[in-house]
């Protein structure tokens, strides 16, 4: 919301101009101004892989198994705060379409000659939701 709240506002250009930076890495609660809109639109657009303190890498953007050892997807990290929700998102067209529990990622890459994919979520029982890759 706090992002939202930026990008609804007077100094929206400003707030753009600043947003594609590399930094900061790693998410501290003390984080102000710009820093943590970066850190936050960095993870909402551009997060693939981490470290298991939860610093972020921005070079690697293959599938995976082609990172570093030290780096796992951002969903495989142990304690994830958000590991009790179910997280659809899309944004890694190397990872494809990928289901984990809790995790549904549906980037197949549509906009490079690949399949689209879709997810229908009207049940409540995510066991229910339909995929469908077309």
């Amino acid at each position: 919301s706090e992002v939202e709240d930026a990008l609804r506002g007077v100094g929206y250009e400003e707030f753009l101009a600043q947003m594609f930076v590399n930094a900061p890495l790693c998410w501290r609660d003390n984080l102000t101004g710009y820093d943590r809109f970066c850190f936050i639109v960095n993870c909402l657009t551009r997060i693939r892989f981490c470290t298991e303190y939860g610093v972020i890498s921005f070079t690697e953007k293959g599938p995976i198994g082609s990172q570093p050892i030290e780096l796992s997807p951002w969903f495989n990290i142990p304690n994830r705060r958000n590991a009790d929700l179910n997280i659809v998102f899309g944004h890694w067209s190397a990872l494809g379409y990928h289901r984990a529990p809790g995790i549904f990622a549906i980037d197949s890459g549509c906009v490079w000659g690949n399949r689209l994919t879709a997810i229908m979520l009207e049940t409540p029982n995510i066991s229910d939701w339909s995929i469908s890759v077309a």
